[in-house]
């Protein structure tokens, strides 16, 4: 004789079985990683152990040190390693310039500030954000430097300028990623100088970037 079901017993759709089953082991997991506790990478990020932080100059809130993180705020609790990076007129003074970030000059016989071009070459020189300048002009019967281009000017140049010009931050933070940094330890800046010239180059993170080096990352005066 066969069995009928109950009409009290409800009736299981395995569509959502299968959704409970899969939310209880997700469930289940988590509580094994606060078990486990720092034993986790993960679980030891989350709770902030050796985590960067840095102060978000629009929000005035500490956040985490990083361009997707920028956004997130980062109770006193959680705090580990504070990172920073110089304002940009830090960098208007040659002695404060990294020395990955000049050159020999041979018509000066001496090191000089590289300039913004020399950083990103070869895709600068035809940049959007060199604001229309050209970047050489004909003068006495060949192509000269246009020195009025902005991918033409110095580090110190472009840090000593008093309009807000997205070049002057991006240097800023290429001297402040330098490892050969004076202060470099100091300042735990959290990307090298191959990720902000990465970070430039990207169309999809550029604007982010950007907005994170400024905000952010422009936090230390001496």
């Amino acid at each position: 004789m066969t069995t009928q079901p109950s009409s009290g017993s409800p009736q299981t759709d395995p569509a959502k079985s299968s959704a409970t089953r899969r939310r209880d082991i997700l469930r289940r997991i988590g509580q094994g990683s606060v078990v486990a506790g720092t034993a986790s990478p993960l679980a030891a990020l989350a709770t902030g152990s050796g985590q960067k932080h840095c102060h978000h100059k629009i929000k005035q809130q500490t956040v985490v040190a990083s361009i997707s993180g920028m956004n997130s705020v980062v109770l006193s609790a959680q705090t580990g390693v504070q990172s920073a990076g110089f304002l940009c007129l830090h960098y208007s003074n040659v002695s404060h310039v990294p020395t990955s970030c000049k050159t020999f000059d041979s018509s000066l016989n001496a090191m000089r500030c590289k300039t913004f071009a020399e950083i990103w070459i070869p895709s600068s020189r035809d940049d959007p954000d060199s604001k229309g300048a050209k970047w050489k002009t004909w003068q006495n019967g060949a192509y000269r430097l246009n020195p009025d281009c902005l991918l033409n000017k110095k580090i110190n140049e472009l840090c000593a300028e008093s309009s807000d010009i997205d070049e002057k931050h991006w240097v800023t933070a290429y001297c402040n990623a330098s490892s050969d940094h004076s202060r470099a330890s100091e300042l735990k800046f959290p990307y090298t100088c191959a990720e902000v010239k990465g970070f430039r180059g990207d169309a999809e993170k550029k604007q982010a970037a950007m907005e994170f080096f400024k905000t952010c990352m422009e936090n230390k005066t001496a």
